[in-house]
């Protein structure tokens, strides 16, 4: 029983991480569409 809660707590914690690291790709599109939308509504 051990050993599959182990590989449980590992498989939990990687796809969190891979989550936190979709989140901030998403995160950080969002925060460069934005700014170059800004950029270009400025130069038009």
């Amino acid at each position: 029983m051990k050993d599959i809660t182990w590989y449980v707590k590992i498989h939990i914690n990687h796809f969190s991480k891979i989550l936190i690291i979709l989140a901030n790709c998403i995160l950080l599109d969002n925060f460069v569409v934005t700014e170059v939308s800004l950029f270009v509504t400025k130069f038009k």
